[in-house]
């Protein structure tokens, strides 16, 4: 059964991408540096906490022409895969690419897209995309400073 709620992507400086189906799991990796240290004459090391570091955030999102609103699904993988990346105008770069707030339920995160991989599946008689899968990899930013009720998980 299809969910009635949908998660979205938003950018923050473009329209919200929600979700054709929602994605059945998604990761959340989190890393911490640590300095071993060792002691003449102890058997194991100590670990000294260096620093915090970043969260990784991966899922899939499934597509298929049903989405007229966006056009083809080609311009859908275009859209997607230009969030990685910084604006230009004339070779120079002029701003940072965006960041983006994954939307699921509960669940907000807001990052920079790091990756994407896109698996093209299904085509038609003239040879049009029917159906793909982009798999996203994020990693966290912070959050905007000076916005209030700002909910991060």
């Amino acid at each position: 059964m299809q969910a009635k709620i949908k998660g979205l992507l938003v950018p923050e400086d473009s329209f919200p991408i929600p979700f054709l189906y929602n994605p059945t799991e998604i990761s959340d990796d989190k890393d911490t540096d640590y300095a071993e240290m060792k002691a003449l004459g102890y058997p194991d090391p100590n670990y000294h906490f260096i620093a915090g570091g970043g969260r990784t955030i991966g899922y899939n999102l499934h597509f298929n022409d049903n989405i007229l609103q966006y056009g083809t699904l080609e311009l859908l993988v275009k859209s997607i895969r230009k969030l990685q990346y910084p604006s230009r105008e004339v070779g120079i770069i002029k701003k940072s690419p965006p960041d983006v707030t994954l939307i699921f339920g509960p669940f907000i995160v807001r990052g920079k897209i790091v990756t994407t991989s896109i698996l093209r599946q299904r085509f038609g008689v003239f040879l049009n995309l029917k159906e793909v899968t982009i798999s996203v990899t994020m990693k966290q930013t912070p959050a905007p400073a000076g916005v209030l009720g700002y909910i991060m998980t």
